[in-house]
C-alpha cells in the first residue's frame, strides 16, 4: 500500500506524507473476511509502523451494529459503502479514538495500482 501511495498522483502523495496514521482495510478471497491494519508515522519520522486491527472493528462490529450494508465487501463500491458505514458506529464506540478522515480507495492488482480520492469518510445512503 505504501509503495501504492509513492507511485499516486501529487495531491495523494502530499497527503500521504502529512498523514500521521492510516487505517488499511479490505476483502480477503482466501479468508472470506475483512482484514486491516493501521499504519502508524511518528512526527518527524520516516518510517511507518503497521499494527493489525481487532477483525470485529474491521468487519463490522458486533451485533448491535445491525448487518454490513453488502453480504462481501469485494470491490471498491462496496469497501466504500462499508467504510461510511462503520464511521458513526465506531465514532459511538470509541468517542475518545480518531475516527473519520478521507477514505482512499485503492484497487491493487498484479499488473497495476491505482488510489481514488473518495473524499471525507462520512455516512452516506446506502
Amino acid at each position: 500500500m505504501l509503495n501504492a501511495v509513492s507511485q499516486a498522483g501529487p495531491e495523494v502523495r502530499k497527503q500521504a506524507e502529512e498523514a500521521l496514521e492510516y487505517a488499511v482495510a479490505g476483502w480477503s478471497p482466501k479468508d472470506a473476511t475483512m482484514k486491516g491494519l493501521t499504519l502508524q508515522c511518528a512526527d518527524g519520522a520516516r518510517h511507518f509502523h503497521a499494527n493489525p486491527i481487532d477483525t470485529w472493528r474491521v468487519h463490522g462490529g458486533d451485533a448491535s451494529w445491525g448487518p454490513m450494508p453488502v453480504d462481501a465487501p469485494d470491490t471498491p463500491e462496496k469497501i466504500e459503502a462499508v467504510a461510511r458505514w462503520q464511521v458513526p458506529r465506531l465514532r459511538e464506540a470509541f468517542p475518545d479514538g480518531a475516527v473519520g478522515g478521507r477514505i482512499l480507495v485503492a484497487e491493487v492488482r498484479r499488473d497495476s495500482v491505482s488510489i481514488r480520492d473518495t473524499g471525507p469518510c462520512e455516512p452516506s445512503a446506502v
